[in-house]
């Protein structure tokens, strides 16, 4: 939640309030009792009564790293150096919270600062202990020399700080400014920019209203010339920290992570007795996923003010991040029990649910959203994904539901659209493909190979649409696969829509279905005149608009074409085409074969996420193991990194009637190491009805074979069809009874086992999961065939984004 705030203050500013009794000896004393929470509270007090107070912002700064919250410590230590740049205590303090932050790269700079200004500390043994660390040392081992609190005794008068923070002008355009902010408060953007624009023209350096204008811009999905007024705004107005912390969402949206860092915690350093800003800042961490940082500044904006829903939510959310499930669960039942409607809430302690293996807790908490939000397209877009979780779920019913969201996507927008005639269905087509996945995800590594052998086509011209700036050496692999590169997130659906239009794009494929980034929203102006939905999901997107979805040659039976908006067009071989990891890691030997010759315990694994398994999954996983003596079940999964989420899972297998005992639980690795765990699985388990993709194929790459349920809709059937293409139909079970009878006989099978882990490397190199230049030759043939289909088709001139004029009726592909 994006929090705004305005204020007007007058020119001649009012009088300050009388200082309330110094807390800062107070805040000392308490600390010394070892009273870290009481000394916090007073060192804020001493802080909020005089801002430009230097002790008490390195006070709050020692105490937070000595409360364990050193990411909360930095913006107070920054703002101590603001106030007394050449602060040794600040500076030290400041360079111990960031080499235990692991923030190298800004204690690098750090460094250098205090080097120009001559600021007496011993850059030498920091820079010592700073190159120990990029060289993999613990900060903990480094015997780094902490931080105490300033004598008060020898505490310097408050200095003066004046960074301007109206502009001159102001009073001139208080009329103006003053229905702005009206306009602000209705949410009437486009009138609020048109006037803003008007107003800007005439007095270009009026730092409010290009600060509102930016905001505005921001609203309504204008990312890039939202940044460029905020910072514009920031360089006018460098005093405002409510500046800064828009700048930070903005840059959040655009995933610039080291630009969201910068522009909060200069946000922070100018006021960090504001909440708002900490709770923007534990957002965009949140949705960075990074975890330990989102939970410090939820827990510093709810430690500010603990009556704002939207702070509480957030530290329900982070706490549910770095797995500390109980105190996430209590967080947000007292949440709900002040506001019980409270949609987001409702949603948290359902997705937490999925996390324990409550799914029947889970569907309730998603039906109380929906009954109160049933026109809210995130909401709808969230539960549709989430809802494939959930065994007692069916395909029809997720269906509609999908429909249910077109229908509210596609509901008023702009009317038809004309397409060019196009004589030659033969010539070169323009293809674009958006999807905010081009990188190291389950997305990127299917894709990255299929790229690189389209590229080589003369039949089609490649155009990626990136929805995200979020970019690594898996990016910039696939990019060298598109000679048109055009990033969006700095754009709204319609400027998209119309970028795309420009383009002349003939068939525009999307990635991402229901899941994170998606732009469906484009699709539904239908800026291409043929539309098509592949891989990155794997059931109906709902949109009319969307007119096929790529499926396997079994992924989606005829009987069921019915329960897809799309049209369905059947590859040949396979939907999924695997890229060879980038991580160098052999196929290690059976490890239920012992180094002596004889047979050891059979270790089933599953490197699943935990949403994945509910109780009936664990179930039937529990039987598994009573059924093959001295077997064991590895699951690693980032989750488990945090003892109360494994706990949790013991706890439930231990409901399903399995000694805990027999569970190994890791979280999770880097990626060479993360293969390298399958040297520890004899089978690997898939659960349901969400089946493993990404994980199922490592497994296979690694050697180790899968067990499979097949199911009742695309998802449920995505293991089958990586196994049929394998030629491994005997993993392949048709119920429950069947999925038991199979692991126990193929785990006394040893040396088929060894010999199938021997080969299945080389058999899944040879197959249509990892031969992308025939998977490249198959797509293309079909995006041809879309092609032809779509002239073939009644009234091809003419496409109707309308409500009431609905494109024409396409051929349907057997």
């Amino acid at each position: 939640m994006i929090n705004y705030s305005f204020t007007w203050t007058p020119a001649d500013g009012a009088p300050a309030p009388s200082p309330p009794p110094d807390p800062l000896a107070l805040g000392i004393a308490a600390h010394r009792r070892g009273e870290l929470d009481q000394a916090i509270v007073h060192f804020t007090e001493a802080l909020r009564a005089r801002p430009n107070r230097v002790f008490a912002a390195l006070c709050l700064g020692v105490a937070n790293i000595d409360k364990g919250m050193g990411l909360i410590s930095i913006p107070f230590l920054r703002r101590a150096m603001m106030l007394r740049p050449d602060s040794v205590p600040a500076g030290e303090a400041l360079l111990y919270a960031l080499l235990r932050s692991g923030r190298l790269d800004d204690a690098e700079m750090l460094l250098a600062d205090v080097e120009a200004r001559h600021i007496p500390i011993d850059t030498a043994a920091w820079r010592d202990r700073l190159t120990r660390c990029r060289d993999g040392a613990d900060p903990a081992t480094l015997g780094l020399p902490a931080p105490v609190l300033p004598d008060p005794k020898h505490e310097p008068p408050d200095p003066s700080l004046t960074l301007q923070t109206e502009t001159p002008v102001h009073a001139a355009l208080r009329v103006p400014f003053a229905r702005a902010l009206a306009n602000h408060r209705d949410g009437k953007w486009h009138t609020l920019i048109a006037d803003l624009d008007a107003l800007l023209e005439a007095h270009p350096d009026w730092g409010e209203g290009m600060h509102l204008r930016g905001v505005a811009l921001m609203a309504i999905g204008r990312l890039d010339p939202a940044v460029s007024d905020l910072r514009r705004a920031g360089r006018l107005l460098p005093g405002r920290s409510e500046i800064q912390d828009h700048l930070s969402i903005a840059l959040g949206r655009l995933d610039d992570l080291a630009g969201v860092r910068n522009a909060f915690e200069q946000a922070l350093a100018l006021d960090p007795l504001r909440p708002e800003t900490w709770n923007n800042a534990a957002d965009a961490a949140i949705a960075q996923q990074r975890d330990i940082e989102a939970y410090q500044y939820a827990f510093q904006a709810v430690r500010l003010r603990s009556d704002e829903p939207s702070f509480v939510l957030n530290l329900g959310r982070a706490a549910k991040g770095i797995g500390s499930l109980a105190f996430a669960r209590k967080v947000l039942l007292r949440l709900l029990d002040a506001l019980p409607d409270h949609a987001a809430a409702q949603r948290e302690l359902g997705e937490l649910c999925l996390l324990e293996g409550k799914h029947a807790e889970a569907v309730a908490h998603f039906e109380r959203v929906l009954a109160g939000a049933p026109d809210d397209l995130g909401v709808q877009g969230s539960l549709i994904f989430l809802k494939n979780y959930l065994g007692s779920e069916t395909q029809a019913g997720i269906c509609a539901r999908a429909r249910r969201f077109g229908e509210l996507l596609e509901t008023d927008l702009p009317g038809p659209v004309t397409w060019p005639d196009t004589p030659d269905p033969a010539r070169r087509l323009r293809v674009g493909f958006v999807s905010g996945d081009l990188r190291t995800h389950p997305v990127g590594r299917f894709f990255c190979t299929v790229a690189e052998a389209l590229a080589r086509s003369d039949g089609l011209e490649l155009f990626a649409y990136p929805t995200t700036r979020q970019a690594d050496a898996l990016t910039q692999r696939i990019r060298t696969a598109f000679p048109h590169w055009t990033p969006i997130p700095g754009l709204n659906d319609e400027e998209a829509s119309a970028r795309i239009r420009a383009d002349r794009i003939d068939i525009l494929v999307d990635l991402s279905g229901h899941t994170g980034k998606n732009r469906l929203g484009v699709f539904a102006r239908r800026p291409a005149p043929v539309q098509v939905t592949w891989l990155g999901y794997f059931g109906t997107t709902g949109l009319s608009r969307i007119d096929y979805l790529l499926a396997g040659p079994l992924d989606v039976p005829p009987q069921e074409e019915c329960e897809f908006v799309e049209r369905i067009w059947r590859l040949p071989s396979t939907r999924l085409c695997f890229s060879r990891p980038d991580a160098d890691v052999e196929v290690a030997p059976l490890p239920a074969y012992l180094p002596t010759g004889r047979s050891g315990p059979i270790t089933f694994g599953c490197f699943n996420n935990l949403r994945k398994l509910d109780d009936r999954v664990l179930h039937l996983w529990s039987r598994v193991l009573e059924a093959v003596a001295g077997s064991r079940l590895f699951l690693k999964t980032a989750a488990l990194a945090s003892e109360p989420v494994r706990e949790a899972i013991r706890r439930r297998f231990r409901d399903a009637g399995l000694d805990p005992e027999r569970l190994i639980l890791e979280g999770g690795s880097p990626y060479a190491e993360y293969l390298g765990a399958y040297a520890r699985v004899d089978i690997a388990l898939d659960p349901f009805p969400y089946t493993g993709g990404t994980t199922s194929i490592e497994a296979l790459w690694m050697g180790v074979p899968v067990l499979t349920l097949a199911g009742d809709r695309l998802l449920s059937r995505q293991g089958e069809g990586m196994l049929r293409a394998l030629g491994l139909e005997d993993w392949v079970a048709s119920d429950e009874t069947d999925y038991l009878d199979k692991a126990a006989r193929h785990a006394a099978a040893l040396d088929s086992l060894k010999a199938l882990r021997a080969g299945l490397r080389a058999r899944l190199e040879a197959s249509a999961l990892m031969d992308a230049p025939r998977f490249a030759r198959d797509l293309e043939a079909a995006l041809r065939g879309m092609w032809v289909d779509r002239r073939a088709a009644a009234s091809v001139a003419t496409v109707a984004p309308g409500a009431d004029d609905a494109p024409p009726e396409l051929p349907r592909h057997r």
